[in-house]
């Protein structure tokens, strides 16, 4: 890869295996009489760090060691090419290629995925699709936040890496164990959710910021492009993005762990879209995005850096020299990278020396290791993991919501927001709770010697099988209407034997439990939606009589319905295992509906309807 500038913009291109043999270089160093050879290493690997060309292509750097202790090899990659995802490949493939030719054997590499030129080439046609639109309104949000700088002890100004320094602190074994093992099981949680977490409430501590704003780095290898894999793919993915932690309630922990983990939950693809509508998406389709907030603080978690035990190339604890130019400005104040190493949590907090004493970032560090070591205790401490809304997998459920919805008692699955038609049978069932509006109820003929038991256990089989019919509807003390799946929900068929009435007793009968039926409403959060009586009219005549409201299901699946029940009825009449076919469930399409473009749709019924100005009548009788 070379990079050239041309108008104003920064060129790469990958060149071909012929015209790139220049693209490394390997100097081999006779170190075997240096008793202080730690020192000269880190000599070397600093004059070799400082040869890359960006220009000429030359971006490795290779450099082996001999010393009294064993060798070392130094590999200097320039970080345009390479991120800590391709280390982890790159590594791997070297430890394989090294032991096949060490055998005498072919060099064997796992398959290759798409190349990183196919990756940026499809990235380009995203920028500018439907999809990353979508993301528009989130980070437009996030630009117009109103952020508080962070407090400095002397005037704020930029800072080039000479003029920082890097104090760095680490948990124990111990507890990095806990962190690692039992701390996420608290509230579902990842490492990151309470690395961040206690970030935001030592700078709520040491700054008094309510709103935090960090620069956070992701792997960028998200999901978003069809029929393409990168999951072995070397080269630069890393994403950067602002995240505004809200730290108002930092002194409820429980709440602050549950808000931070929702919050990151909730960004579009792990902020990866970010960087493609700053950078690529052309200004038409920007929204006039103003890409103006800076972060103070960058925060980066690298992992675990990890190493098998019998490996040939193992991590060495001597200093690889100066990876990055002291001339390079600094992006943030404040840069913090975390990983683990050798089963112990560290963090480097980098700091500008022209902005910040060394007391102040101590200070900051001391309070950041202190709310980590408060979570991990508390989480360890909780015996009955909590779920939060992401759990549920609802996106637009807040915390209080959720546990207005869970006070009922009820053990839910699911939760979702309404579709449009079902928000608006529930706001007519609470402007009218006696309303038979949206009431359903059929009445079918059976013929035959019919077993209740085994019908209700149907029905009920059904009701497992169809999330739908499990499903109730919240309303009350909540910001917005939800629906929540249970775990279980059962029906009881009433059943009544008319056998011995007379005909005309019978027609009587039916219409009362029918008319009965219809003025007994749903209580669309407590009872079970679907209601089924059974009237026995003759030696082998029935009466079924089902009833549902309408807004767990429409007459179309109606005929979907009685076709299982009768699967079921008939398998378990026969003594069969009953085998129903697969289908989706109903929340998969209010996941899809929920992933529509919104706006996109707005824009069109607005077109369509713009220049329509006759009023609409209603036709009335004479």
């Amino acid at each position: 890869m070379i990079y050239t500038a041309e108008n104003d913009e920064i060129k790469q291109e990958v060149r071909d295996v012929q015209a790139a043999r220049d693209t490394f270089t390997l100097d081999i160093y006779d170190l075997l009489a240096d008793t202080d050879y730690k020192n000269t290493i880190e000599k070397l690997a600093d004059q070799l760090q400082s040869g890359m060309d960006l220009e000429k292509g030359l971006l490795m750097k290779l450099g082996l060691f001999r010393t009294m202790r064993g060798d070392y090899l130094l590999i200097a990659i320039h970080h345009m090419v390479i991120d800590g995802v391709s280390w982890r490949i790159l590594l791997e493939d070297m430890e394989q290629v090294y032991n096949n030719l060490q055998k005498g054997e072919p060099a064997v590499l796992p398959p290759k995925t798409a190349s990183f030129q196919e990756w940026t080439r499809k990235l380009a046609e995203y920028a500018n699709g439907s999809e990353i639109r979508k993301e528009l309104r989130y980070w437009e949000n996030i630009e117009k936040t109103k952020i508080k700088e962070i407090p400095r002890d002397f005037n704020k100004t930029d800072s080039v890496f000479k003029e920082s320094r890097t104090i760095t602190v680490s948990l124990t074994k111990q507890l990095t164990d806990k962190l690692q093992r039992n701390t996420n099981a608290a509230y579902n949680t990842q490492i990151n959710d309470i690395l961040l977490c206690s970030l935001g409430m030592a700078v709520k501590e040491w700054a008094g910021l309510d709103k935090v704003l960090i620069g956070l780095e992701g792997h960028g290898r998200e999901n978003i492009l069809e029929n393409i894999s990168i999951e072995r793919t070397i080269g630069w993915f890393t994403s950067l993005f602002p995240i505004v932690l809200d730290m108002e309630h930092s002194d409820d922990l429980p709440y602050c762990i549950k808000n931070t983990k929702e919050y990151l939950r909730r960004i579009p693809h792990k902020g990866i879209g970010y960087g493609i509508i700053k950078y690529l998406t052309a200004p038409a389709h920007k929204k006039d995005i103003s890409f103006t907030i800076k972060p103070e603080i960058g925060f980066n978690y690298l992992g675990e850096i990890s190493q098998k035990k019998r490996a040939v190339f193992q991590h060495a604890d001597i200093s690889s020299g100066t990876s990055v130019s002291l001339s390079n400005k600094k992006l943030n104040a404040i840069e913090i990278n975390s990983f683990i190493m050798d089963g112990q949590l560290q963090l480097e907090f980098n700091y500008s020396t022209k902005e910040f004493k060394e007391e102040t970032i101590k200070t900051l560090t001391e309070s950041y290791i202190n709310r980590l070591i408060d979570i991990i205790q508390h989480c360890g401490m909780k015996k009955i993991p909590e779920k939060t809304p992401f759990d549920y997998g609802d996106l637009d459920l807040s915390i209080g919501d959720l546990e207005q919805i869970l006070s009922s008692g009820k053990e839910i699955e699911k939760i979702h927001s309404l579709t449009p038609m079902q928000s608006g049978m529930l706001y007519h069932a609470l402007l009218d709770p006696f309303s038979q509006a949206y009431f359903e109820q059929l009445t079918f003929s059976l013929s035959g010697q019919l077993d209740i038991g085994r019908l209700n256990t149907a029905f009920n089989m059904l009701i497992e099988k169809y999330e739908i019919l499990r499903t109730c509807f919240f309303h009350e003390g909540l910001s917005k209407f939800k629906q929540a799946v249970l775990r279980e929900r059962k029906v009881k068929i009433e059943f009544e034997d008319i056998s011995t009435f007379s005909e005309y007793q019978k027609k009587v009968r039916l219409k009362n439990v029918q008319f009965k039926d219809r003025g007994t409403r749903f209580d669309l959060t407590n009872d079970c939606l679907i209601r089924v009586t059974v009237l026995k009219t003759d030696e082998k005549e029935y009466k079924l009589l089902f009833s549902f409201h309408h807004i767990i299901m429409d007459g179309w699946c109606m005929s979907l319905i009685m076709n299982d029940i009768k699967t079921i009825y008939t398998s378990l009449k026969e003594g069969r295992e009953t085998v129903l076919q697969h289908t989706e469930p109903y929340s998969t399409y209010l996941e899809w509906l929920d992933n529509q473009d919104k706006s996109a749709a707005l824009e069109y019924w607005g077109d369509y309807l713009n220049e329509y100005e006759q009023q609409a009548g209603i036709p009335k009788f004479c």
